[in-house]
């Protein structure tokens, strides 16, 4: 259980720096929703990546491998993300930021299934 804690700590973290970045690109620059969705999903999944490998699961493994397993399940994060963004946003006609925060929070169960399992599995 702590480690699922841990997770979504450092979930918070990087939802805090998806947030700002997507606002900042959105709303200051004017950039298109969804690129600036993928900017501030990017800014996250590297503070993720080595907040979780050195805190959440204090992993000594090689980060190289890691790393490609944890850009390629954050990129298949991101399709899901991007797909549920989407479906609340033009079907559910809801606000584009709570659309993004119910994403958000479906696709956290993806990532630390795959996180604990696959990419920072015990050797």
């Amino acid at each position: 259980m702590w480690k699922v804690t841990k997770f979504a700590i450092a979930g918070g973290v990087g939802f805090t720096i998806d947030f700002l970045f997507t606002w900042f690109f959105r709303e200051q620059i004017g950039l298109n929703q969804y690129a600036a969705n993928g900017i501030g999903f990017s800014m996250a999944v590297l503070n993720n990546f080595y907040l979780n490998k050195f805190w959440t699961f204090n992993n000594k493994s090689s980060v190289s491998l890691q790393f490609g397993y944890f850009i390629f399940f954050s990129l298949v994060g991101l399709a899901l993300n991007t797909f549920l963004l989407f479906c609340f946003v033009h079907y559910c006609k809801l606000n584009f930021y709570l659309s993004k925060c119910l994403a958000i929070g479906l696709v956290f169960i993806w990532n630390f299934l795959v996180n604990n399992f696959i990419t920072f599995k015990d050797q």
